[in-house]
């Protein structure tokens, strides 16, 4: 009985796979042979099957993994905005001092949003630009979602309940204001 090439296991049923012209492996089981033989994101370093999402001369796994490069790439914090995620799983926050305290940021949550913030909806695709809204009114208790929107692009307004994908702008004027 053959032996999985990934973890070493006894292969029952054994999966044999060839890359191109090169040598063939066996496994035990799919995991193992993707695990060992599928491309591998450069942005969160998981193993992926499918299109890739290609930007520049880069292949990633989704058009997440891709717009998080895009975006670390192109930001660099000020001192006191925050920092980028060193593995890059997680998108940088947007840093806005809301008082004398530099260490109070805000974190792009949405607590405590008042009418005249902006909310920022972020589009899957790398070639959309983000949506934009004015919040008219909140519904929600201390700040929360639902909120009353008028979007900037049509003047058009709706409920909105803000997804993962979102975040919050502070009015000018708030966010320079003491707490």
């Amino acid at each position: 009985m053959r032996s999985c090439r990934k973890c070493g296991q006894p292969a029952q049923v054994p999966v044999s796979i060839r890359t191109g012209d090169g040598p063939s492996y066996t496994f035990d089981c799919f995991d193992c042979a993707i695990e060992m033989v599928a491309p591998r994101c450069p942005e969160c370093r998981r193993a992926y099957l499918g299109r890739p999402v290609t930007s520049g001369e880069h292949r990633f796994c989704s058009t997440a993994c891709s717009q998080r490069r895009q975006v670390r790439e192109a930001w660099s914090p000020a001192q006191g905005e925050g920092s980028i995620d060193g593995t890059g799983t997680t998108p940088p926050r947007i840093g806005v001092a809301l008082g004398d305290d530099s260490e109070q940021l805000f974190d792009g949550g949405f607590a405590d949003a008042h009418v005249g913030d902006v909310l920022v909806v972020h589009c899957r695709s790398i070639d959309r630009a983000p949506r934009r809204a004015t919040i008219i009114e909140v519904r929600g208790s201390e700040g929360m979602p639902p909120y009353v929107v008028r979007w900037h692009e049509d003047d058009h307004e709706s409920l909105c309940f803000p997804g993962a994908d979102a975040t919050l702008e502070r009015h000018a004027t708030r966010a320079a204001t003491p707490a």
